[in-house]
C-alpha cells in the first residue's frame, strides 16, 4: 500500500500563479488592450511603407534588367527586319523635362524616307537612377575589372565618342547610340571597341532640377551593360 501524501498547502507562490491563472482566463484589462493596439498601429506605419518601397539596390536592378532588355530587344529586331536598329540615349533634352541620360527608345533606318524613325516609346529610368556620363573610376577599381580587364575595355556610349551621335525629327533631344546590323552584330560609328558601354547609378537632383551624377571614386551600387560588338550580345555587371 502506498502511504497517503501529506495536504497540499496553499503557500505564497502558488496563490500567485492562481492569481494569474484568473487573470488570464478573465482576459487583458482595457489598458492592456489599449496598449497593444498602440504598439501594432506603430510597427504597422513603419513595416508596410517599407515592404512597398522598393530599395534603391532592388530599383536599380530592375532597372538595368529592363535596360538590358531594350538593347536586346535592338539586336533581335535588326536581325528580324533585316535592317539597322539604333538603341539610342538621350543625352541633351530641351523640352523641360529633365529626362537626358535617363531615357532610351530604338530607332529603325527607314529605306523611303532615308532617315531613322523611333520603333519603340521612350522607356525612362525611374527617379533616382541615371546613367552615368561617362566611364567612372569606380568601375576601373572593381573587383570582376581587376579579375578580368576585358569588361571594360571598350567605348562608353554617351561619351563624345566618333560620330555615333544624331537629333530626333523635332530636334529636342539628342542622342548617343550602338547600332545593330542585320547580321546581329553590333558598332559605334567611328569606334574600333569591342564592348560597347553603359554604367547605371544612383543620381541625386539638385535644387534647379538638373541632376547630380555620382562620378566619385567610391560607389556601393551600380550595374555595369556591355555589348559585345562582335556578337550583339548583353553582358551586365553588378558589384
Amino acid at each position: 500500500m502506498f502511504s497517503k501524501l501529506p495536504p497540499r498547502t496553499d503557500t505564497s507562490s502558488t496563490r500567485s500563479r492562481k492569481s494569474l491563472r484568473c487573470r488570464l482566463a478573465g482576459g487583458y484589462t482595457m489598458v492592456e488592450m489599449l496598449a497593444v493596439i498602440s504598439v501594432v498601429a506603430v510597427l504597422s506605419g513603419i513595416s508596410i511603407p517599407a515592404m512597398h518601397s522598393p530599395t534603391a539596390a532592388a530599383s536599380l536592378s530592375t532597372s538595368a534588367r529592363e535596360f538590358s532588355n531594350l538593347i536586346s530587344l535592338a539586336r533581335s529586331e535588326a536581325i528580324a527586319r533585316h535592317t539597322v536598329i539604333r538603341f539610342a540615349v538621350a543625352t541633351e533634352v530641351t523640352d523641360g523635362s529633365n529626362t537626358q541620360l535617363r531615357k532610351a527608345s530604338l530607332w529603325e533606318w527607314n529605306d523611303e524616307s532615308q532617315k531613322y524613325v523611333q520603333l519603340t516609346a521612350w522607356q525612362k529610368l525611374p527617379e533616382g537612377v541615371a546613367l552615368e556620363p561617362a566611364l567612372p573610376e569606380y568601375i576601373r577599381s572593381s573587383s570582376y575589372a581587376q579579375a578580368d580587364g576585358a569588361s571594360v575595355r571598350g567605348d562608353y556610349v554617351t561619351a563624345q565618342v566618333g560620330g555615333a551621335s544624331f537629333a530626333s525629327p523635332d530636334g529636342e533631344t539628342k542622342m548617343h547610340y550602338v547600332e545593330f546590323l542585320p547580321s546581329g552584330t553590333a558598332r559605334i560609328p567611328g569606334s574600333s571597341g569591342r564592348n560597347a558601354l553603359f554604367v547605371l547609378a544612383p543620381a541625386s537632383v539638385n535644387p534647379d532640377g538638373s541632376y547630380l551624377y555620382h562620378q566619385g571614386r567610391e560607389a556601393a551600387n551600380w550595374a555595369q551593360v556591355n555589348v559585345d560588338t562582335l556578337t550583339g550580345r548583353v553582358r551586365l555587371y553588378r558589384p
